[in-house]
Protein backbone atom coordinates (compact mmCIF):
# COMPACT_ATOMS: atom_id res chain seq x y z
CA UNK A 1 0.00 0.00 0.00
CA UNK A 2 2.88 2.38 0.70
CA UNK A 3 4.20 1.86 -2.83
CA UNK A 4 0.87 2.96 -4.35
CA UNK A 5 0.82 6.12 -2.25
CA UNK A 6 4.37 7.01 -3.27
CA UNK A 7 3.53 6.61 -6.96
CA UNK A 8 0.44 8.83 -6.70
CA UNK A 9 2.09 11.73 -4.87
CA UNK A 10 1.84 15.04 -6.65
CA UNK A 11 4.56 17.61 -6.23
CA UNK A 12 3.29 21.18 -6.42
CA UNK A 13 5.53 24.20 -6.73
CA UNK A 14 4.22 27.62 -5.87
CA UNK A 15 5.76 30.72 -7.41
CA UNK A 16 4.56 33.21 -4.85
CA UNK A 17 6.41 36.49 -4.60
CA UNK A 18 6.42 38.34 -1.30
CA UNK A 19 4.36 41.52 -1.32
CA UNK A 20 6.43 44.57 -2.13
CA UNK A 21 4.16 47.54 -1.50
CA UNK A 22 6.36 50.11 -3.22
CA UNK A 23 6.53 48.07 -6.44
CA UNK A 24 2.77 47.46 -6.31
CA UNK A 25 2.15 51.20 -5.85
CA UNK A 26 4.41 52.15 -8.77
CA UNK A 27 2.80 49.55 -11.02
CA UNK A 28 -0.66 50.91 -10.24
CA UNK A 29 0.42 54.56 -10.48
CA UNK A 30 2.10 54.17 -13.88
CA UNK A 31 -0.58 51.95 -15.48
CA UNK A 32 -3.90 52.86 -17.06
CA UNK A 33 -6.82 51.78 -14.90
CA UNK A 34 -8.89 51.06 -18.02
CA UNK A 35 -6.58 49.01 -20.27
CA UNK A 36 -3.41 48.48 -18.19
CA UNK A 37 -0.94 50.11 -20.61
CA UNK A 38 1.82 52.47 -19.48
CA UNK A 39 0.75 56.08 -18.95
CA UNK A 40 2.55 59.07 -20.46
CA UNK A 41 3.18 61.88 -17.99
CA UNK A 42 3.61 65.60 -18.61
CA UNK A 43 4.88 68.04 -16.00
CA UNK A 44 4.53 71.81 -15.86
CA UNK A 45 6.50 73.68 -13.21
CA UNK A 46 5.18 76.92 -11.70
CA UNK A 47 8.11 78.42 -9.83
CA UNK A 48 6.10 81.42 -8.70
CA UNK A 49 3.69 79.17 -6.79
CA UNK A 50 6.34 76.50 -6.06
CA UNK A 51 4.19 73.78 -7.62
CA UNK A 52 4.40 71.13 -10.31
CA UNK A 53 1.31 70.07 -12.24
CA UNK A 54 1.43 66.44 -13.27
CA UNK A 55 -0.95 65.03 -15.86
CA UNK A 56 -1.17 61.44 -17.10
CA UNK A 57 -2.59 60.31 -20.41
CA UNK A 58 -3.10 56.82 -21.81
CA UNK A 59 -1.77 56.49 -25.38
CA UNK A 60 -4.09 53.54 -26.12
CA UNK A 61 -7.35 54.93 -24.71
CA UNK A 62 -6.57 58.62 -25.46
CA UNK A 63 -7.97 59.47 -22.04
CA UNK A 64 -6.48 61.83 -19.49
CA UNK A 65 -6.65 59.97 -16.23
CA UNK A 66 -4.77 61.86 -13.56
CA UNK A 67 -4.09 65.50 -12.86
CA UNK A 68 -2.26 66.29 -9.65
CA UNK A 69 -0.43 69.23 -8.18
CA UNK A 70 2.71 68.67 -6.15
CA UNK A 71 4.38 71.34 -4.05
CA UNK A 72 8.07 72.12 -4.33
CA UNK A 73 10.09 72.50 -1.18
Amino acid sequence: MDEKLEKNNIVAQWNIKPNNLSEDFLEEYNSCSLCGSQLQFTHVTHFLYMQVEEEAECPCCNVRLKKQTHSLQ
